[in-house]
């Protein structure tokens, strides 16, 4: 019997106990929770933005900013949305199908360069658009793509 190809995992292993709570709504909206609050945390990060001002722009004491950014918030929509307009951003969604793998791309067209992960790149006309679906424009200079669809 091949380890690396053997679908079955023991009882014992993390793996096991990592399956068994994928079939939990609780891991799914932890998820959801945590990936929000990492995104409001880079986003901090790449602006600026430290607890204290996101607090004076949200009219709301620094303790309570603690609060959301600390991972265990549940956030309504309008608070995700009050965040992001006081992060200068905008808050989307994606409906990504179960077993796929989506990557979103912020395309900045004034220097023309794209952020793609922890990669950028220089000039935008070789980004390869042909491997990305448009999803959207804002009235600035962002137009985001979204990688098609494969599977993981």
């Amino acid at each position: 019997m091949n380890p690396n190809t053997d679908q079955t995992v023991p009882p014992e292993s993390p793996r096991f106990y990592l399956e068994a709570a994928k079939n939990s709504e609780t891991y799914w909206e932890e998820l959801a929770i945590l990936d929000f609050t990492e995104e409001v945390l880079r986003r901090m990060d790449e602006s600026g933005v430290n607890r204290s001002t996101l607090a004076a722009r949200l009219d709301v004491d620094p303790a309570y900013v603690s609060k959301l950014v600390g991972g265990s918030n549940n956030f309504t929509l309008r608070t995700m949305v009050r965040i992001c307009r006081a992060l200068e951003s905008e808050l989307r969604f994606h409906l990504q199908p179960s077993g796929s793998r989506a990557v979103w791309i912020d395309y900045d067209l004034i220097p023309e360069t794209v952020r793609f992960a922890d990669v950028v790149f220089t000039p935008a006309s070789t980004f390869p658009l042909d491997r990305f679906e448009f999803v959207e424009s804002s009235p600035s200079t962002t137009m985001t793509y979204a990688a098609r669809t494969i599977a993981a």
